[in-house]
C-alpha cells in the first residue's frame, strides 16, 4: 500500500506541476482571459493534490504524524486553506464546466461522433438548480 501511494503521490504532483506550467505558458503567450480555464484548475487541482499527499504521508507516520515532530501537521493545515484562498473549489469547478460549454457551443455532435443532443448553459444551469435527478 505505501509503494502505490508513493506512485500515486509522483502521479498527482507531475499533473499538478504539468497543469501549472501550462497555464503559464498560455498566460505568456495568449494572455490570462483566455488561460481562465487552466487557472481555475490549478486552484483547483494543486491544493487538492497536496492535501492528498501529505494525508497519505501523515498515514504512513501513524501517530506521529500529527505532531510537531514532522511538519506535516502544518503542512495539511497550510494546504487546506489552500482550497479556501481564492475561492471554494466549486466555484472553480463551476467556471470550468462554464467555460468548457461554452467552448463548445455551437458544435455540431454529429461532426464530432456523438448523436446526443446537447444541453445550452441554460438548460445545464436549470438542471443543476432542479437538483439531481430532477428536470424543472
Amino acid at each position: 500500500m505505501t509503494l502505490e501511494r508513493i506512485a500515486k503521490s509522483r502521479i498527482l504532483i507531475d499533473q499538478s506541476r504539468l497543469l501549472t506550467l501550462n497555464a503559464a505558458w498560455m498566460m505568456d503567450t495568449v494572455g490570462n482571459k483566455v488561460a481562465r480555464s487552466e487557472i481555475a484548475m490549478i486552484k483547483v487541482a494543486a491544493p487538492e493534490m497536496a492535501c492528498q499527499v501529505i494525508d497519505w504521508a501523515m498515514q504512513v507516520f501513524g501517530g506521529g504524524g500529527t505532531n510537531n515532530d514532522y511538519f506535516l501537521g502544518s503542512a495539511y493545515a497550510t494546504a487546506r486553506l489552500l482550497r479556501l484562498a481564492d475561492g471554494p473549489d466549486e466555484v472553480h469547478r463551476n467556471q470550468i464546466a462554464r467555460l468548457e460549454l461554452r467552448r463548445h457551443r455551437g458544435t455540431d455532435p454529429a461532426q464530432t461522433g456523438g448523436g446526443a443532443a446537447v444541453l445550452t448553459l441554460r438548460e445545464v444551469e436549470e438542471i443543476g438548480a432542479a437538483g439531481p435527478g430532477r428536470r424543472s
